[in-house]
């Protein structure tokens, strides 16, 4: 009986203590989901707030930019090519007069470079493809602009595998971000990649808006653009990166022997 006594107090302590290591593997368990938890929405809130911020900065850089290419265009234009008209009379008075002041008159070109310039600038600061023809038509642009500069030796084509063509799920904010990505990309490849053929397709695969850069030169992968950012002191590839988190969109560089591709994926809100 004395046996019988011990052994059933050795099982009931031995299954006691099993429900306890069981009861302390729950607790830790909901313990470190509700963890788990707390850290995502954390990581959430903070990434939610890194974008409001990024776009409460945009908008603000946007705002001032618009404002500052209408005074280079409605003000200081004027003025340069006002300047330029009345200096041009003035010298033909003189010449009739017998002087020759055709250097002066050959130095007065470069006020017309320079109404060049302060254009350029502008179309910089707000890309006139984008404003004059919308995001899709302005892709297709500048990629055929690509073909008809002498400096690229490689031959572009676009190509738009949507149901997209005029109207398009995102704001305008979001459609130009969308397009200096773009832009960002196509003039990285055109400077670095060395291709003879880049194929551009517009593509929409479950609720995400997508271009693909399909090429046949020098590909980068993820973790060489990743070094590049960091040791890089231009500004192209982190404007790049903030551009990116504003859209929550992502670039994804796959590198090989024959055909590189990078991939842009912009979610598309319902």
């Amino acid at each position: 009986m004395d046996e019988e006594k011990y052994t059933i107090i050795i099982i009931a302590g031995c299954l006691a203590l099993i429900f306890l290591v069981m009861f302390l593997y729950v607790i830790t368990s909901v313990y470190k989901s509700r963890n788990l938890k707390i850290e995502n929405k954390l990581r959430l809130l903070e990434k939610q707030k890194q974008i409001d911020l990024l776009t409460a900065i945009s908008k603000a850089e946007e705002k001032q930019k618009i404002e500052i290419a209408g005074q280079l265009h409605d003000e200081i234009i004027p003025i340069v090519a006002l300047a330029t008209s009345n200096l041009n009379s003035r010298i033909t008075e003189f010449e009739k007069q017998g002087l020759d002041l055709s250097g002066i008159r050959v130095e007065i070109k470069s006020f017309s470079l320079l109404q060049e310039n302060i254009r350029e600038i502008i179309h910089k600061i707000v890309p006139l493809l984008f404003t004059s023809f919308g995001l899709l038509k302005a892709i297709e642009l500048s990629i055929k602009q690509m073909n008809e500069n002498p400096v690229n030796q490689g031959v572009a084509e676009f190509h738009n595998n949507t149901i997209f063509s005029g109207e398009l799920p995102f704001s305008t904010n979001d459609q130009l971000t969308i397009f200096k990505i773009c832009r960002e990309v196509l003039n990285n490849l055109a400077k670095h990649s060395e291709y003879a053929y880049l194929k551009v397709s517009l593509e929409e695969v479950k609720d995400s808006f997508i271009l693909l850069f399909l090429h046949d030169g020098k590909g980068v992968t993820n973790e060489e653009i990743d070094l590049l950012e960091e040791i890089s002191t231009g500004m192209g590839l982190k404007l790049l990166k903030s551009r990116l988190i504003l859209l929550n969109a992502e670039l994804i560089y796959i590198k090989d022997d024959e055909v590189s591709s990078i991939r842009l994926i912009v979610p598309i809100s319902k």
